[in-house]
């Protein structure tokens, strides 16, 4: 049986990710990794990691994207999707989000982060995640991107960050998005 999200943390990931418990509605559905080319087109950052279409855990539809990693070879395993030749435009949108599973099995200790490559990439705050599925968001005005050219993002990542340089295992992401507050 897939493993499903549980709507009722959306509050608590809310406050975690800074955004308070302010509603928010999606503006852009980036991906959802429901089928094999869409999956095709994220890579890993280099061998020591690699991506693949889970269709045993996802949040939402028929599948997600898993990451599976080995940190005692990278310590920030990555996946990326590059926007070339046409940028995507996040102006019109006030969180990026994305529902990640970790196993109940894994260490405690990771976090997430988005990657969002405008001119050089800026990286979100990291997020603690938990077992079970994490809501993760990050805040589009926060101070870690500028203010002007979120209109020519090229390239999105999802970075994992733990605190055991040797760790194993996968994460499992579904539903990135875009969402704008409720005024």
């Amino acid at each position: 049986m897939p493993v499903r999200w549980r709507p009722a943390l959306l509050a608590a990931a809310l406050a975690a990710a800074g955004c308070g418990t302010r509603k928010s509605f999606p503006v852009l559905t980036i991906e959802s990794w429901e089928t094999p080319a869409a999956v095709a087109e994220w890579k890993a950052w280099d061998t020591s990691a690699s991506v693949f279409q889970d269709t045993t855990i996802h949040a939402d539809g028929v599948s997600g994207l898993a990451l599976q990693f080995d940190g005692s070879r990278y310590r920030w395993p990555l996946a990326m999707k590059e926007f070339f030749p046409t940028p995507i435009s996040l102006k019109d949108a006030d969180v990026l989000c994305v529902e990640a599973w970790v196993p109940e099995d894994m260490p405690s200790g990771l976090a997430f982060q988005f990657g969002v490559k405008l001119s050089p990439k800026h990286g979100s705050p990291p997020v603690a995640l938990h077992h079970g599925w994490n809501s993760v968001r990050a805040d589009l005005h926060g101070s870690w991107l500028p203010a002007t050219g979120l209109d020519l993002v090229t390239g999105l990542e999802l970075i994992i960050k733990a605190d055991q340089p040797t760790l194993k295992g996968r994460v499992v992401f579904d539903n990135l998005r875009t969402e704008r507050f409720a005024n």
